[in-house]
C-alpha cells in the first residue's frame, strides 16, 4: 500500500484510481500507486514509468483525460511551479509540456517494506523519447500550489491556489484538448492555455487555496466549496458553468451547510449532491 501522506492528489480513471505524489515525513515523493475497484488492490507503478518523470512534489493538481494523466504545478525546490506534465496510462511514459526544460532531480520510491523512501538514480529511468521542450502553447498559469483542477470532458479547468508570496489567486484557466487526429503525432498540436479569467461573467468567487473543486457529469458545471481566502476560512458555494465561451460564476444559497474549512474531502454525487468532510 502507499506510505502515509499528506498534500496528495488523487483521480478517478474508469475502473482505477491512481494517486501521485505528495509530502511524507522524510519529504516529497514522486511515486504513482494504482488502485483496482474489481480486486480491491493497490499495485505501485513507480518503478515502470518512464519518459520524463515529474520530479517529487506535494500540493499539486491532478486530472485524467483521454487514458492520459495531466499533473500540473505544486510544490517542490523551496517554490511554487507551474510545470506541466502528461502520463500516457498505457505505457507509462511521462511526456513534459512545459513552459521551461524540465530539472533534474532524483526520483523517490516508497516500494521498499519499511515504507520509507529511496532516491533512486536518475539512469534507473529508460531515455525520454521526447524532446525536453515545452509541448502545449499559451501563457501558462504562474506558479501555485493548492489549486483546483479538474476535467470538463476534454477540458482541463485550473482555478485559484496561492503563490510564493502566499497570497490566494482567483484566476481562471483553460486548456481545450483534442483526441488525437490521423496526420497529428501528438494530442497537443495546436493546443494552448486560454486565461479565462476576465472572459468569466461576475460575481467571481473570492480568491481562495485548498479548496473542494468539482466537474458535474452531466452538465458543462464545475462547483467550488470553502477554502483558504485572503481573510481565512470560507464555507461559500460557487457554480461555474462553461456552456458557453463566457464562463458564468454563479454563488449558489444554502441552507445549514457546513462551517468554513480548508483542505477538506469534497465530492459530487449524481450531479445533485454535494459530500463535505
Amino acid at each position: 500500500n502507499p506510505q502515509a501522506r499528506s498534500y496528495t492528489s488523487m483521480v478517478a480513471n474508469g475502473s482505477k484510481f491512481f494517486l501521485f505524489a505528495g509530502f511524507s515525513g522524510p519529504g516529497k515523493l514522486n511515486d504513482l500507486h494504482k488502485f483496482d475497484y474489481d480486486r480491491l488492490a493497490w499495485t505501485e507503478l513507480t518503478s515502470y514509468m518512464n519518459g520524463n518523470v515529474p520530479a517529487a512534489r506535494d500540493s499539486h493538481g491532478l486530472v485524467a483525460i483521454d487514458g492520459r494523466l495531466y499533473v500540473f504545478g505544486g510544490y517542490y525546490a523551496e517554490a511554487c511551479q507551474n510545470d506541466l506534465y502528461s502520463l500516457d496510462l498505457a505505457s507509462l511514459n511521462w511526456t513534459f509540456l512545459g513552459p521551461a526544460p524540465p530539472p533534474s532531480v532524483a526520483r523517490t520510491s516508497t516500494s521498499n517494506a519499511t515504507n520509507t523512501s529511496a532516491v533512486i538514480p536518475r539512469s534507473f529511468f529508460r531515455t525520454p523519447t521526447v524532446n525536453i521542450t515545452a509541448a502545449v502553447g499559451g501563457v501558462f498559469p504562474a506558479a501555485r500550489r493548492g489549486m483546483g483542477m479538474v476535467a470538463l470532458g476534454r477540458q482541463l479547468v485550473l482555478y485559484g491556489g496561492v503563490g510564493d508570496n502566499g497570497k490566494p489567486l482567483g484566476d481562471l484557466y483553460t486548456l481545450p484538448l483534442r483526441a488525437v487526429a490521423s496526420n497529428q503525432t501528438s494530442p497537443w498540436t495546436g493546443v494552448s492555455w486560454v486565461n479565462a479569467t476576465s472572459l468569466a461573467r461576475v460575481p467571481a468567487p473570492p480568491a481562495r487555496a485548498w479548496f473542494g473543486m468539482m466537474a458535474a457529469q452531466t452538465s458543462p458545471s464545475i462547483y467550488v466549496f470553502g477554502g483558504l481566502g485572503d481573510g481565512g476560512c470560507l464555507s461559500d458555494l460557487y457554480q461555474l458553468n462553461m456552456s458557453s465561451t463566457r464562463p458564468a460564476w454563479r454563488k449558489i444559497p444554502q441552507s445549514g451547510g457546513p462551517p468554513p474549512r480548508f483542505g477538506a474531502g469534497v465530492v459530487l454525487s449524481g450531479d445533485a449532491f454535494i459530500f463535505v468532510f
